[in-house]
Formats: C-alpha cells, sequence, structure tokens
C-alpha cells in the first residue's frame, strides 16, 4: 500500500509541475539580478559625483550623510539594501561624504552599542569617556524607493522598473541631488495569478520568515512600504496586502496599523467600503495617541459617515488631535469651533435651517448666506457658510455649487484657492444638475423654478472665465472656455456671448 501512494504522488508531481518552482523561476526572471543593481548603483554613484552638489560644494570639508529607508514597492522581491549597500560604497571612495550611524532608518546596519553610548552618557563613570555632544550629527540624509509597472504583450510580460534615489538637506528639508533610472524586463510567459509580490517586510510579519526584528515592527514597515501618499492610490496588487499587514499590526496594539486598518474600511482598500469600522479603527488608534487617526475620527463625524452627524463630538475628537501637535487637526478644531457657535436666528433663518436638515439644498444655500453676511440672527461666519454651501451642493443646488466655485477661485472660507476644484464645481452646476433634482422639496415661494437657467447660465459663464485664463492647479483650456461661453450664451446670458465672440476672434 506504500509502495502504491508512493507511485501515485511521484506520477503526480510528474503530471503537475511544482507550482512554487514555477513562481521562483518567474521571480527570477522578473527581479533586478545582483549585477544589474550593481550597475543602477554605480551608475547612480557617477551621476552624483558629477552633479552640482558635489561639484559647487565646499571641497575642503566632507559632508556627513545619514542613511535613511530604501523601500521596495515593485511586484518582485529585490534586495534594495544591496542597493543602498553598493551606492554606499562609491559615496566613502570619493572621499567627498562622511557616513554616520548616529540616526539611520532601514538601509542602515546601526550598532546596538550607540544605544547604550547614549545611555552610559548621564553614567557618572563613563561621562568622561563618553561625553554629550560627541557623536556628530548628519547634515544630509539618502533615501531610496523600487517601484514597478506591469504590462501584458501577447504572451510576453514586460516590467518596467522605477528607481529613484534622493539626498536630502537635513536643515531645510530641500532635495540637494535626486536621480531617476528606469530599467524593463521581458518575461515569456503571462504571470501567474497566484504569484507572492510580497516584501521582505512583509514576509516578517506574516511569519515567512524569521528574524530578530519583532512581528509588529516589520507589520508597521511593511505598510510604510505600500503607504506612501494617499490610501486611495495604493496599487491594486498590494491592496489585500496592506490590509493583511494593518490588521496584523493592530492586533498587536499598534496605532499605525489600526488607523491603516481605518483607512482601508474607509476608502475600500483591501476591504469592502464601511465607515462604521473605520471608525471603529480609527478610535482605537486615536486611543493610543495617534492624532492623525483622531483627526480622522473627527472627520467622520463632521460628514456624518458612519454615525450621524454631530459637531460636538468632531470638535473633540479635532481637539484631541491638535493636543498630539497633529497641525491639521488643529486646522479642523478652529473650524469645527465657528460651526458649533449657537446663533439668535430670526424665524426665516429657523426655517432655512429646519429645510436644510431636511436635506432641501436650496435652503442650505440660502441660509450659507446668513452667515456669509452676518445678517438675520447670524454671526458672521464664512467657514460656516462654506459648510452648508458644500452641504447644499452635495443636496444638487445649483446656486450652491456655484457659490462654492467661486469661493474656491478666490479662496473664501478658509479654503485655499484652487481653480481646479472649482472647475468641478461650476461644472456640475452648469450642466451636471436637471431642474428636477434642483427643485425637489423647494416652495412656491422659493422661486426655484423660475431661477434655474438664469443661474446655471452664471454658472457656464464662470466656468468658461475660469478655462479662458486658468488659475491654481489648472491649466488654460479654450476649447472647453469656448464650450461652456457658448452654453451660457444659449441659456439667454448676453455677457457669455460677447465672450465667446471675443475669445473665438483671438484664437483666428
Amino acid at each position: 500500500m506504500k509502495r502504491v501512494a508512493t507511485l501515485i504522488l511521484l506520477i503526480a508531481l510528474y503530471i503537475f509541475p511544482n507550482t512554487q518552482a514555477k513562481q521562483e523561476a518567474s521571480l527570477t526572471a522578473l527581479s533586478l539580478s545582483t549585477e544589474e543593481i550593481r550597475q543602477i548603483s554605480e551608475l547612480a554613484g557617477l551621476d552624483l559625483l558629477n552633479s552640482e552638489f558635489v561639484k559647487n560644494g565646499d571641497r575642503e570639508s566632507k559632508k556627513v550623510i545619514a542613511i535613511s529607508d530604501f523601500y521596495n514597492l515593485a511586484d518582485f522581491p529585490i534586495d534594495s539594501i544591496l542597493l543602498a549597500r553598493i551606492f554606499l560604497q562609491t559615496l566613502q571612495d570619493s572621499k567627498v561624504f562622511m557616513l554616520t550611524n548616529a540616526i539611520g532608518g532601514n538601509a542602515s546596519n546601526i550598532d546596538p552599542m550607540l544605544d547604550s553610548i547614549r545611555s552610559l552618557r548621564n553614567n557618572k563613570e563613563f561621562s568622561d569617556i563618553i561625553p554629550k555632544n560627541a557623536l556628530i550629527a548628519p547634515q544630509y540624509s539618502l533615501s531610496g524607493r523600487i517601484s514597478s509597472e506591469l504590462k501584458e504583450l501577447g504572451t510576453k510580460t514586460l516590467v518596467q522598473y522605477t528607481i529613484i534615489l534622493n539626498i536630502t538637506n537635513l536643515k531645510n528639508g530641500l532635495i540637494e541631488w535626486n536621480y531617476v533610472d528606469l530599467m524593463k524586463k521581458v518575461y515569456e510567459g503571462k504571470i501567474p495569478n497566484n504569484l507572492s509580490t510580497q516584501t521582505r517586510y512583509g514576509l516578517i510579519c506574516n511569519g515567512r520568515i524569521k528574524t530578530d526584528m519583532t512581528i509588529k515592527e516589520a507589520c508597521e514597515l511593511a505598510i510604510a512600504e505600500i503607504w506612501e501618499g494617499s490610501f486611495r492610490d495604493i496599487p491594486k496588487n498590494a491592496m489585500s496586502h496592506i490590509a493583511q499587514y494593518a490588521k496584523k499590526a493592530c492586533e498587536l496594539d499598534s496605532a499605525f496599523g489600526c488607523r491603516a486598518v481605518g483607512a482601508s474600511y474607509r476608502y475600500g482598500v483591501g476591504e469592502k467600503q464601511d465607515f462604521t469600522k473605520a471608525m471603529e479603527f480609527y478610535k482605537k488608534a486615536c486611543q493610543n495617541q495617534d492624532g492623525n487617526a483622531c483627526y480622522n475620527v473627527a472627520l467622520l463625524y463632521q460628514n456624518a459617515q458612519g454615525v450621524k452627524q454631530d459637531f460636538n463630538m468632531a470638535s473633540s475628537y479635532a481637539h484631541q488631535s491638535c493636543h498630539t501637535n497633529f497641525e491639521a487637526g488643529c486646522e479642523l478644531f478652529k473650524r469645527l469651533e465657528m460651526l458649533v457657535q449657537q446663533d439668535e436666528l430670526d424665524e426665516r433663518g429657523h426655517e432655512l435651517e429646519r429645510r436644510c436638515e431636511q436635506k432641501v439644498g436650496l435652503s442650505c444655500g440660502n441660509l450659507a448666506f446668513y452667515y456669509y453676511h452676518g445678517i438675520n440672527g447670524a454671526s458672521r461666519n464664512p467657514i460656516k457658510a462654506a459648510f452648508l454651501f458644500q452641504k447644499g451642493c452635495d443636496l444638487n443646488d445649483v446656486n450652491s455649487c456655484y457659490q462654492l466655485g467661486l469661493w474656491y477661485v478666490q479662496g473664501l472660507g478658509g479654503m485655499l484657492k484652487d481653480s481646479k476644484i472649482a472647475a468641478n464645481l461650476m461644472e456640475k452646476a452648469c450642466e451636471g444638475i436637471k431642474i428636477k433634482q434642483n427643485c425637489d422639496k423647494t416652495l412656491p415661494i422659493d422661486k426655484c423654478e423660475v431661477n434655474f437657467d438664469f443661474l446655471r447660465s452664471n454658472a457656464c459663464f464662470s466656468l468658461g472665465g475660469i478655462y479662458e485664463h486658468g488659475g491654481v492647479h489648472l491649466d488654460k483650456d479654450t476649447q472647453k472656455a469656448l464650450k461652456f461661453y457658448k452654453k451660457s450664451c444659449d441659456l439667454n446670458l448676453k455677457n457669455s456671448c460677447v465672450a465667446y465672440d471675443n475669445l473665438k476672434e483671438s484664437l483666428k
């Protein structure tokens, strides 16, 4: 019986090739080899030594540089630390730089004795041998990252690697030297769907690799490798990984990990979007003094995401965020304090407030004018006015979208100038809202239907002007300008007809 089982196993292995071996072959073919990493490092070294940063610097005194983090964000395992070490050898050989381990990131083999030295400096027995101020602080920091992009070309797979190295001035934060290299590799076949693309930190986090590093630290570093900017921009191939690492880190009482789980649920990255669960994990991180998480709890309360809208609770969490020195939390706290202040509105104001709460967009927009001008019992409060315009626009009120767009152009209501956001709001007012949506639940006294086309025409006209002249975060686009001037002209706004003719004439 045992021989039969062995024979069946041998037949199975012959008929079904070893999947793991196939995956390893795929990884080897698509990863950067040691020789390729060496080539990249050497080219980067030559670029640095011939850069203005080195040539125009003080050649008499050496530049002290610390080794920061080198992240591999590519789809395949690559020895990013080897890239760092080979490049650092170039720096040492140049006689221009001195390397320090006084502080460092994941690419630095920091001697554990340094921590001992820091503690012994306060010991009388060692204070003369290891005095304070003896460690030399770095002036610059070296960091790097590797990312990749996959493309299928028929039966082949193309991988394009992007390697970025930076040297940052630690005194002023400016980048002194920046190097970008591209490398392409072609694989004869398609990438297996179940091919593991986890980084070394991810594998440690999952217990696949055993090291002296704690699981919590590995999971946090694995999250940081993937989550470099906006959570919504995380590559699809990394979505399930980051949710997995975040949950593991959160289980180990990592505030950063819990915040990442919250973001995963909030934006639907690696998990189905669920604001209630997002709130749960953000609160857990906030309890561990994570100011960013407290800030996000405040936003969820402000925007009624997963909970009933509650400005007082939002203000409380924003205050907690500010208490941890998280600057965005302080700014949000100031805005929320202005939102929660009580006013003695007149009868009409109370009616508008009630109807706005009943989701009548026009009423929200009309109430916004009370707070902008400080009339009829409302204090002058541009921040509250901007909030009400946003609420009215979300409820498809043409005038609210139009006014809010104007405010973004001018930077009113505590908002930064942003013509791109303004254009999006204006476009919604110009052609993205139907009369039935705009006038839903309104009263005859509002004259909503009567004013609808007039407001649309003004929004289209303003949108034409934005595209004709461009602005913050928005380039000029004369074709779009003509389109919206024409739309406004067709809605009988004479100024738009003149603007359309003048622009068309100037383009001849």
